[in-house]
């Protein structure tokens, strides 16, 4: 018999147990990804991050996972920046690109599961 089926002789009849399923791995997951989103939720938390939340969330294409937040440390040099780009962005209905990392290794203290280190934002026209 070959290996790509395993059968049973059962009173004289061939019997196909199982065939085989081909697995595939995951593909691999870019160490950043850009996101474009409406900004719903900007906070600040002194000595911590400056953390915004986005919807739609971004999916991560391996696991499905959700991702709605994205921060940077408070002791970032772009804190600042990113708090007004977002406000920007929540006060005016505008759109924002957030550029994060998708390892959650990366985030600041405090960012949650659902959150990720934030690389850079833009607003959008």
């Amino acid at each position: 018999m070959s290996r790509l089926a395993t059968a049973c002789v059962c009173a004289g009849t061939l019997v196909a147990l199982a065939l085989p399923t081909r697995i595939q791995a995951d593909p691999p997951l870019a160490s950043e990804y850009s996101h474009t989103c409406d900004t719903v939720e900007t906070s600040v938390h002194p000595g911590s991050r400056v953390e915004i939340k986005c919807t739609p969330h971004w999916s991560n294409p391996s696991t499905n996972a959700a991702v709605s937040s994205f921060a940077v440390a408070s002791s970032s040099a772009l804190a600042a920046q990113v708090a007004q780009v977002a406000l920007a962005g929540q006060t005016s209905s505008k759109k924002v690109r957030v550029r994060f990392k998708t390892s959650a290794s990366d985030s600041p203290a405090g960012c949650g599961g659902d959150c990720r280190k934030l690389v850079n934002i833009t607003l959008l026209n």
